[in-house]
Formats: structure tokens, sequence, C-alpha cells
């Protein structure tokens, strides 16, 4: 209420703030998928924070502003802002992918800021500003990506710091073997729920913090290896104290204690670096002004002309469509079952001889499908090959259902990528084929793979060109079905890389129309 009376004194003054928000209204409205699903991943220990954050920003930003006193002019730019947004809300929500509308909706916001205030103020406070960006997930690809690297990372020094303590321990994977007990290096452990928080709280401090934009920089970008190494040791002190005292010791209200205290001593780390930095170059001051409680009265007050009014129109357009979309566009994205499931896969390609294999319903749940084949196919005088397929009846390209990627799972199996490389293959008939090609080694074994996807009867080598294709196809055709393709073998002899790709360009002469059959007839049945 107070805030109420404090921006509008007049008439007009009123008017202006029924006008913003009415936009801000429209907007939350147009967008309140991605904002339930923003405030939904808040219940996470890695986005925890996300509930502090809109006060943190909102207070820095009220600060910010009066203390640079920004005038207040209508943007065309934050108008066009604005309506990308919506539009890649739209576009997003029809080819049915998820995870990226939390930062649309946020980006959105700013846009709204920038629309009043211009672009130059809205430099200005683009601190403050920024921060609303770290209240949103990240999208699930890029979150597993970056969980699966941490998870390696944090097992590698903890078991090198475990080593320098005399314990004698192996490293298969993400699992450290300290002979009594393997100590799993899980999800849960791979520091994210550390480095979120600690990113923001970074970036918070360095807006806070009345230094050079260089000492701000590297106070921000120190968040990602004071996480790194503080995770790896308490990953440390974890097999430390299983070592000597038994396996109780990394489970129960002992573990979670252990993520509190290991957090504020990342955070303790980072006012130690202020207090260093302040000490270099004799500038630096810490501004605990731009938490105080801002004056309102003095807060620049939003202009609504020309930009303005034309964005609130076009919300009010964009949501009458939204309203709409579900008439003209029902149930846009469908799945695509195979027309030949891959259990009828030939198990007699020329003289390569199939057996099929079988994975856990465990598996399957982590792989996110049933659509799958599994087989090691024998050829005299030549070692046995695994031809292994993921089919996806419909994917959602940012979520854990998106095509799993070997250069993932392979590393995580504890294997140790010796070459990785782009190839492309050329078949009798003149048809070429671009693979991943991975040369990896476990202990005394040496494998070859070949790897690629294939989107609605595309196929790529590149998992982001697959996925562009995929977005494609989910908005053009209403398809988002998709295949991930691996071709193992052993590889030995003289010169076993060599060997090896002969072997799977001859069996690919023999599996490849099998595949196409089984693949590209689903594409192209509808």
């Amino acid at each position: 209420m107070i805030f109420f009376q404090a921006v509008t004194k007049t008439p007009e003054q009123k008017k202006t703030l029924f006008l913003v928000l009415t936009l801000l209204i429209l907007t939350l409205i147009l967008f309140r998928d991605a904002a339930s699903a923003m405030v939904d991943s808040w219940q996470q220990e890695e986005y925890s924070h996300g509930y502090l954050v809109p006060f943190i920003a909102l207070l820095l930003l009220c600060n910010k502003m009066n203390e640079e006193r920004i005038a207040a002019r209508n943007s065309w730019f934050g108008f066009g802002l604005v309506v990308a947004c919506v539009i890649a809300q739209f576009l997003l929500q029809v080819a049915g992918v998820n995870g990226l509308q939390p930062q649309v909706f946020l980006l959105a916001l700013i846009g709204i800021f920038i629309l009043f205030y211009g672009l130059k103020a809205s430099l200005t406070v683009a601190g403050p500003l920024l921060i609303v960006l770290f209240a949103a997930p990240l999208p699930k690809f890029f979150y597993y990506t970056m969980s699966f690297n941490m998870q390696m990372l944090s097992t590698s020094l903890g078991t090198a710091i475990l080593r320098l303590l005399g314990i004698t321990v192996l490293q298969d994977g993400n699992i450290i073997d300290l002979g009594t007990y393997q100590l799993q290096v899980v999800e849960a452990c791979n520091g994210l729920r550390y480095l979120f928080p600690l990113m923001c709280l970074g970036f918070i401090l360095a807006i806070m913090f009345k230094a050079s934009l260089l000492k701000r920089t590297i106070l921000f970008a120190s968040t990602l290896p004071i996480a790194v190494v503080m995770n790896s040791l308490r990953i440390a002190l974890i097999g430390v104290t299983v070592d000597r005292w038994g396996q109780e010791m990394a489970e129960g209200v002992l573990h979670d204690f252990e993520g509190w205290v290991v957090f504020m001593g990342c955070a303790l780390i980072l006012m130690i670096e202020i207090q260093m930095m302040k000490r270099i170059g004799g500038k630096g001051e810490f501004d605990f002004e731009g938490i105080r409680l801002p004056s309102f009265k003095t807060l620049p007050r939003p202009d609504v002309s020309a930009p303005g009014l034309a964005a609130i129109a076009f919300a009010g357009f964009a949501l009458a469509a939204s309203i709409a979309s579900p008439l003209l566009f029902p149930h846009h994205i469908q799945p695509v079952p195979l027309a030949k499931p891959l259990t009828q896969f030939p198990l007699q390609l020329g003289e390569w001889t199939g057996r099929m294999g079988k994975l856990d319903d465990k598996m399957l749940d982590v792989l996110g499908t049933k659509d799958y084949l599994i087989a090691d196919f024998a050829k005299t005088g030549k070692p046995p090959v695994n031809l292994y397929v993921l089919y996806y009846p419909q994917q959602d390209g940012t979520s854990n259902q998106a095509v799993h990627s070997p250069s993932v799972c392979i590393p995580a199996g504890g294997w140790t990528v010796m070459a990785k490389n782009v190839e492309t293959i050329m078949l009798d008939n003149g048809q070429t084929l671009n693979v991943n090609r991975m040369a990896i080694s476990k202990d005394a074994t040496q494998q070859l793979i070949y790897y690629w996807f294939v989107q609605d009867g595309f196929s790529a080598a590149d998992a982001n060109i697959s996925k562009l294709h995929l977005l494609q196809s989910a908005l053009f055709k209403g398809h988002a079905n998709g295949a991930m393709i691996r071709l193992t073998t052993t590889m030995k002899g003289d010169d076993p890389e060599r060997a090896s790709d002969q072997i799977f360009i001859g069996f690919l002469q023999n599996a490849l129309p099998a595949l196409n059959d089984h693949l590209f007839s689903t594409a192209n049945q509808r």
C-alpha cells in the first residue's frame, strides 16, 4: 500500500500504473506454465535459492535506480524483446519442447523494464536486472550434461585427495573403490546443489562490490572452481570417514550436514576473496547500502507512450491467440510408433549372425523408452559387433527423454576416450553416412564406437543439429520421434583402429538397409 501511495500522486500516474500492471498481469497469464515450472523447480535443492532471488533483485534494482537517478523513456527495443519472447513461448509450446520457457519468461520481464525505461537506463542497472535469470532452472539436457561432467571431475579430484592422504583407492567412472566399500558419486553429489546457489551469491556480491570490472568478474568466475574443489573435499572427507568408521558415515543426517558445512565454507571463501581483492590496488569497497529498504517516493515513474501501448495491445492479442491455439492445434505433437518394431529386426545380415540381448526395466526407466534393440552380431574370423538402437516415439528435446549420447554414458562407465572425431563413411552403393567415431580403453581392453542420431528420418552425427531438426520437425510436421544408433567392437591386431573401421564398414553394408527400413519408413508413413 505504501508503494502505491508513493508512486501514484496524480491521476496521470494512477493511469500509468494501471497500464503497467495490466501488461505485467497479461504477461504473467501468457507465461503461467513457465512461471509455475520455475516455482516448482525451487523445491529442488539445486534451485532452492530461487525463492529469494526475485526479492533480492527487486531490492538491488530499486536502490540502483535511485542511486543512478535514471529517467523513464519508452523503448521500441523493449517492445521488440517482449514480442520475441511471446512468439518464442508460443512456438515452444506448439513444438512440445519444455525446459526453456522459464528463461524466456524472465527475458520477457526484462524486456518490459527496457520497454518503460529505455535501453540506456537498463544497461545502467543491468546487474540487478540479470539477477532474476538465476531463478530459472537449467534446461534438463544441459543440466544432465553438466551434472555428468561435475560428477566425473569431483570423483577424480576426490580420488586424488584420498591418495594424497595415503588411502588406497581405485576409480571406476564415478565410483570410488575403497576396497571394503564402493563410494558412488551419484547425481545428488555432483556439486550442483552448491554451484547454482553459489553462482547466484557470487553474482550478487560482485554487484555490491564497488571495484573494477576485472575484480568483480574474477569474483563471479571463481564460484565454479570453489564449488568443484569444495565438493571434491567433501567426497574425500566421506571417503576418509568411511575408511575409518564404516559405510554409515556416508549416509543419513551426517551426510546432509556435511553439505551445509561445504556451502558455508564456499561462501566464506568468497568473502575472504573480497578482502584480498580490497588489499590489491587499494581500491574496492563493499556497498551494504544496496540491500537497504529503498525509498519508493524517489523511484522514477514509468511513462506509457506508443511502445508501451503497443505492447499492451500485443499482449492482449497474444492472450486471445493462446486461448484459441488448443482449438487450432489440437494435440499437435503425436507419438510416432515404429511401423516395424525393433524386436523384429533381422538377425541374419549377410554373413553376420545376431543374438538378441535385453535391458532391465530399471535401465529402461533411465533411458525413457522401451523401444530398443541390443544385439551382438558375429562373423567368422571377425570380432563381434554390438548393435544398440534406442527409439523414442515422441521426444522432448530438452528433457531426460532426449536421446542419450554415448559421449556422456561411455566415460561414466569408467572408459577413457583416447580419440574422438566425426567420420564420413562411404558405402559401396554410394551412400554416405556421418558418424561420431570414438576410440576408448579400459584396463587392457580397447574398443571402437560409431554412433549417430536419426530424427524423423534425418541422420546427423552432431547432437545439436539433430535437436534443431527435432524442433523443426515438431513445428512443421507434428513429429518428435528420433533414435540413437551405436556400434561397438573390440579392437585387435597390429593396426586395431583401421581393422575395426573396416569391420564396421563391412557390417554397415548389410545392416544399414535394415536399419533404414525400420526407422526411415516410420517417418515416411505420415
